[in-house]
């Protein structure tokens, strides 16, 4: 969770794409993200509730996003990108026509380390072969032993947050 020594916890949003494949896995995200935030006291935005179409470019989708956002004038603190943070996207969230506020950080993803902007802070892009090969053994599992239950599986990923110069 990010903290900030001046206001506590920061009251975070997070922008996922989804689509009738992914109801399952939405509902879960959701539920779950609701509860973090139900635990830690943090009332609940119009935007932890926005769903967008996952066949649109996620730039189109993240603009869509930030149009509901302008359109509500209710910016969370922080907003928790799901797509790769790349000079495209921080135009759109810092210099676009539905741009955020300076006071809402952006954390998220990158390719690059280098990457630097302001209340941007990005992480390295993950490689999704640990979560394939889990995902191959809940299959694999499913084939072999059907039932009714789902299968979840958790995949350790370690974070590694960017350096970021002007934060």
């Amino acid at each position: 969770m990010f903290f900030d020594e001046n206001k506590g916890v920061m009251n975070p949003s997070f922008f996922k794409l989804s689509d009738f494949l992914w109801d399952d896995c939405d509902k879960f995200i959701k539920k779950h993200w609701k509860g973090i935030k139900q635990e830690l006291g943090l009332p609940l935005l119009k935007a932890d509730d926005i769903e967008l179409d996952w066949q649109i470019k996620p730039l189109v989708c993240l603009e869509q996003y930030l149009q509901v956002l302008y359109a509500t004038k209710e910016y969370p603190q922080l907003l928790i990108l799901w797509m790769s943070i790349d000079e495209d996207s921080v135009e759109l969230v810092r210099q676009g026509k539905y741009k955020l506020p300076d006071s809402c950080l952006v954390a998220g993803p990158s390719y690059s380390p280098d990457f630097s902007c302001k209340n941007i802070i990005t992480l390295a892009a993950h490689d999704s072969v640990d979560v394939m090969l889990a995902a191959y053994e809940a299959l694999r599992e499913r084939i072999l032993a059907p039932s009714e239950k789902l299968i979840h599986r958790l995949v350790d990923y370690p974070i590694v947050w960017h350096k970021n110069k002007e934060f």
